[in-house]
C-alpha cells in the first residue's frame, strides 16, 4: 500500500473546475495587472508606470510581456482547453527565458528584447539606457513553468517546493525596496518581484488540500501553529533589519549597540516564538490525552453510574481467574426499586442508581471492582477466599444499601438481595460467564427466599 506521502506527491490531476478559486484568481489577477501596468507605460511612456520606487529599476518591455503571459496561463481554470493553453505558455515561456539566459551568456549580442519590441529597445538606447530582461526573473518564470507541468502531472508537492523556491529572488528586490538598497532591487524591478510573488502565491493556492500547503491551511495543530507561528517568524526578522539599518542611517545608536540589540531582540523573539509553540503543543496534547481518556472510559464503564460496564466487568474476571487466585464474586440486586421509579420518576430512579454505586465503593478496597449489570443488578469482585468473608461483605454491602437515599426532599428506601461465590484456586469456574451464572443462581435463590436476604455458596 503507498505512502501518504507518496499518494500526496503523486496525486491525480485535479477534476474540472467550472469555478474560479478566489485566492489563486485574485494572486493571478494582481500579476495581470502589474504586468499590464507596465506595458501600458511603455505604451504610453509613462515612466511611473514602468518603474516603482525612487531608485528601482524598469521593467523590460519583453518580460513585462512574458510576465503577462505567465499570469493569464496563472488563472485557476481546469477545462481540457485552459490546460492545453497553460501547457502550450510555458513552453513557450521556457523559450523565451532560455533566449534571455543565452543572451546574458553572450555578453548580451542577441538582445531577445529587439526582436518583439524594436522600437522600445531603440528609443531607450537613443536615451543612454539599455534595459534588459533580468536573469532572476527569466530563471523565476523557467521555474515556475516547470511547476505548472509538475502539477499538472499530478505532482502536487514538488510543484508546491518549486513555487516556494521561486520566491526567494523577489523577496529579495522587495527588501532592498523596502530598506532602500538600490543594489538589491537592480537584479529584479519591483513590478517584476510582486509579479512573480503573485504568480507562486497563485499555483501554491491551487491544490490547498494536497502537498506542504495542506499543512498549513489544515485545522488540525500543525496548521494552527503555522498560521501564527510563519507570520510571525517572516515579519520579525524584517522589522528588527530595518530598525538596525535606521539606528545606522540616523546615527541614533553606535553600531556595536545596534548590533547587540538586534541580535538580542531576535534571540528573544525566537525563544518566545519556540515557546509559544511548545506550550500550543503541550496544550493540544493535554487536551488530546483528556479525549483519550474519557473515551478509554466511557468504553469500559457505564455511563450512568460510573462503574464498569459488564462487557469489562467479564474481561476483569477472566484475567483474574488466569491468574489463580482466590476471588470473591457477589451479584447485588436493589428490592423495590420499581417502586421508587413508579412514585419519584426515573430521575429519582437514576441518582438511586449513582449512590448505590458511590456507597458500594465506600464499603471496599480500591483494589476490588464494581459493575452494572445491567437495570438495577450491580457485580462486585473481591480478591480473596471464604464464604465468611464473603458473607461479611454481602452484610456490609445490605447495611450500606439499607439506608435511606434522600432524593429531591424525599426518602427513597431500598433494599437488596445478594447472591455471593466464592472460588479458591482448587475448585474454580473456567470462564467469567460461568462464575456469574453461580452468582446469579444464588441471587436467585435469596429472591425466591423472600428478597432481602444473602445467599453465598462456594463455587462449584
Amino acid at each position: 500500500m503507498p505512502s501518504h506521502a507518496a499518494a500526496v506527491r503523486t496525486a491525480p490531476p485535479p477534476a474540472p473546475n467550472r469555478r474560479l478559486p478566489l485566492f489563486p484568481a485574485a494572486a493571478a489577477t494582481v500579476a495581470l495587472l502589474l504586468a499590464a501596468a507596465a506595458l501600458f507605460g511603455y505604451a504610453f511612456d509613462i515612466e511611473a508606470l514602468r518603474r516603482m520606487g525612487p531608485f528601482g529599476a524598469a521593467v523590460n518591455p519583453l518580460a513585462a510581456a512574458a510576465l503577462l503571459l505567465a499570469a493569464l496561463a496563472a488563472l485557476p481554470l481546469e477545462t481540457r482547453t485552459a490546460q492545453l493553453w497553460q501547457l502550450g505558455a510555458s513552453l513557450f515561456l521556457v523559450l523565451v527565458s532560455l533566449l534571455v539566459l543565452a543572451d546574458h551568456a553572450f555578453g548580451g549580442a542577441i538582445n531577445a528584447s529587439s526582436f518583439f519590441f524594436p522600437a522600445t529597445v531603440a528609443a531607450d538606447l537613443a536615451d543612454g539606457r539599455r534595459n534588459v530582461f533580468g536573469t532572476s526573473t527569466a530563471l523565476c518564470l523557467i521555474a515556475l513553468a516547470g511547476a505548472q507541468a509538475l502539477r499538472m502531472r499530478g505532482l502536487v508537492q514538488p510543484a508546491q517546493i518549486a513555487a516556494l523556491l521561486v520566491l526567494v529572488p523577489p523577496l529579495i528586490a522587495m527588501i532592498g525596496l523596502v530598506y532602500g538598497r538600490s543594489a538589491l532591487t537592480g537584479a529584479m524591478p519591483a513590478q517584476a518581484a510582486l509579479a512573480v510573488v503573485a504568480l507562486a502565491a497563485a499555483l501554491l493556492g491551487r491544490d490547498p488540500r494536497l502537498g506542504i500547503v495542506s499543512v498549513i491551511v489544515n485545522r488540525r495543530t500543525a496548521g494552527m501553529l503555522a498560521r501564527v507561528v510563519l507570520p510571525a517568524a517572516i515579519a520579525i526578522p524584517f522589522l528588527l533589519d530595518w530598525i538596525f539599518l535606521a539606528a545606522q542611517r540616523w546615527g541614533v545608536l553606535p553600531y556595536e549597540t545596534s548590533l547587540s540589540l538586534y541580535l538580542g531582540t531576535g534571540i528573544a523573539a525566537s525563544v518566545g516564538l519556540l515557546i509559544y509553540a511548545l506550550s500550543e503543543i503541550d496544550r493540544i496534547d493535554r487536551r488530546r490525552r483528556r479525549a483519550e481518556w474519557r473515551l478509554s472510559f466511557e468504553a469500559d464503564h457505564d455511563t450512568l453510574t460510573g462503574a464498569l460496564n459488564r462487557k469489562s466487568f467479564f474481561t476483569a474476571i477472566d484475567s483474574a481467574l488466569a491468574s489463580r487466585k482466590p476471588l470473591i464474586l457477589l451479584i447485588v440486586d436493589l428490592d423495590d426499586f420499581d417502586a421508587v421509579n413508579d412514585k419519584l420518576g426515573q430521575a429519582a430512579g437514576d441518582d438511586v442508581l449513582r449512590y448505590a454505586v458511590q456507597r458500594l465503593l465506600g464499603i471496599l478496597r480500591p483494589s476490588d471492582l464494581v459493575a452494572r449489570m445491567g437495570g438495577d443488578d450491580f457485580g462486585v469482585l473481591i480478591p480473596g477466599s471464604g464464604t465468611r468473608l464473603a458473607r461479611e461483605i454481602g452484610e456490609r454491602a445490605q447495611s450500606a444499601l439499607g439506608r435511606p437515599f434522600a432524593i429531591d426532599m424525599e426518602r427513597a428506601l431500598v433494599g437488596c438481595s445478594i447472591g455471593a461465590v466464592a472460588c479458591d484456586p482448587a475448585a474454580r469456574p473456567t470462564t467469567s460467564a460461568e462464575f456469574v451464572k453461580q452468582a446469579e443462581d444464588a441471587l436467585a435463590a435469596a429472591k425466591a427466599a423472600g428478597g432481602g436476604r444473602i445467599e453465598v455458596r462456594a463455587a462449584g
